[in-house]
């Protein structure tokens, strides 16, 4: 419980960024917002990391589906692992595998070990991208809340054929950090994202929490049949 408090905590300093301030979690303990000429000031522009690419959308599923669902999430986030672990699951076989569903994963982290794991989770090539994020959340106990988190999140994602130079351009990259925090800045504003886990259903029904899948599936049942009508 105290966990989940200091996290919330974490994204309320996170989305009061005002305009011009991106956020920059690269450890803990610094600074939770600088301006883009400090973080610039700070490192060299990086190279070898195709930026389109790794800030360009993770979905799953059918792209001409009915119902589209994004989930902002952090990958330390408690209720996120749950939502995979659980819900996720009966989403995926019911909805997303048949087509019925477009699911978008956007990063949403909250601390400083979410912001690295997304930002390594996003350097991996993208048919392994999935497949680390599910790793991550079923293993969050591991490595999410130990002072040893980035070592264990290179030595995982070494075994999906991260090398130790690419990973290190990795988390040095800020235009790639600085993608992610204004994205997450745009959310916070567009849709009042606050917490995770965060749902938006069609672009406008916002789901807050980690729902079970029958309140998914009364949603996404109901916008089922109102396509169904208009055709």
């Amino acid at each position: 419980m105290a966990r989940q408090k200091l996290i919330g905590i974490t994204a309320l300093v996170a989305i009061v960024a005002v305009a011009g301030v991106y956020i920059l979690l690269s450890s803990p303990g610094q600074p939770v917002a600088q301006t883009m000429d400090e973080t610039i000031e700070a490192q060299a522009p990086d190279t070898g990391i195709n930026l389109e690419s790794a800030l360009a959308e993770r979905a799953l599923g059918n792209p001409d589906a009915p119902v589209t669902i994004e989930e902002f999430a952090s990958l330390t986030c408690g209720h996120c692992a749950r939502f995979y672990e659980e819900t996720f699951i009966q989403l995926k076989e019911a909805y997303i595998d048949t087509g019925k569903v477009r699911f978008i994963y956007t990063d949403y982290p909250l601390n400083a070990p979410a912001f690295d794991a997304a930002v390594i989770a996003r350097c991996l090539p993208e048919e392994r991208y999935f497949k680390f994020i599910k790793f991550l959340f079923g293993s969050q106990e591991d490595w999410a809340y130990t002072a040893g988190y980035q070592k264990a999140l290179k030595q995982n994602a070494k075994l999906l054929g991260a090398t130790e130079e690419g990973l290190k351009s990795c988390l040095n990259n800020q235009e790639l950090r600085q993608g992610l925090a204004a994205r997450m800045q745009k959310a916070s504003i567009d849709h009042e994202i606050k917490a995770t886990p965060s749902f938006v259903v069609n672009g406008t029904e916002v789901i807050r929490g980690g729902q079970n899948f029958d309140a998914f599936q009364k949603i996404i049942g109901k916008l089922l049949e109102e396509s169904k009508a208009t055709k």
